[in-house]
């Protein structure tokens, strides 16, 4: 059995003629929020024959835009596939507007691909309206969390990815407790499509109000937080 697991859009080179200063990789930094929230709503929803990956090309030249679908010569699993986007409109459009131009053309291409090999289309439909009710953000708290080493407090990552930065916070809990006391803005980090897993972000305690954050990029990027104030305040 094999699902849907993975999806990477990029615009079509030929833009550049018609879109510059780096539009072409800007884009690819764009859609990463988008293609994360699709992903986490369809996780194990849509069973495919064969297909894990869909290599997008978002172009706006028409012809472009054929009736063929082929797979990597390397990679069996990976389909690639062009469709239509209104880059001149997306440009002029919010930063709401621009996500929910990214996220439907994504469902869309994705449910035409699915009517062609026969997938369910449902948990698109489910996906595409549940982004909408949530304004097509991505955002949350990490799975894991740290105790601090006195067992008296715990620290939990909350995430925030817009279209031009992920955002990462450091929060304040009891230990044992699902009361959020305290957030701090740690630092951001540029969007990159599969350079790095926002889950793989690391912690630490060190000492028993100190926390130092790592960022999941290749650099590795450490902030700190002292919670001493927080923590006599919470106590009196």
């Amino acid at each position: 059995m094999m699902f849907l697991r993975d999806v990477s859009i990029h615009a079509d080179k030929a833009i550049v003629s018609t879109h510059k200063d780096g539009f072409v990789g800007k884009f690819a930094r764009d859609v990463t929020g988008c293609i994360n929230l699709f992903l986490r709503l369809i996780h194990r929803k849509i069973e495919t024959a064969g297909t894990a990956k869909l290599a997008l090309t978002f172009t706006n030249n028409k012809s472009l835009v054929k009736e063929r679908h082929h797979m990597y010569p390397e990679q069996s699993d990976v389909l690639i596939f062009t469709w239509l986007f209104q880059f001149d409109k997306y440009v002029e459009a919010s930063e709401l507007n621009k996500k929910k131009m990214i996220f439907s053309a994504m469902t869309d291409c994705v449910k035409y691909l699915a009517t062609q090999y026969e997938w369910d289309t449902r948990p698109l439909n489910e996906a595409r309206k549940q982004a909408e009710q949530d304004d097509y953000q991505f955002n949350g708290y990490l799975k894991h969390s740290w105790s601090s080493p006195d067992s008296k407090w715990r620290v939990r990552i909350y995430y925030e990815c817009r279209l031009e930065f992920l955002e990462f916070s450091c929060c304040l809990f009891r230990n044992r407790s699902k009361t959020e006391l305290f957030r701090k803005k740690m630092g951001r980090v540029v969007p990159a499509q599969g350079g790095y897993r926002i889950e793989e972000s690391n912690g630490k305690w060190l000492s028993n109000t100190q926390f130092e954050l790592i960022s999941p990029t290749f650099q590795r990027i450490e902030w700190g937080v002292d919670f001493a104030e927080i923590m006599t305040g919470s106590n009196q």
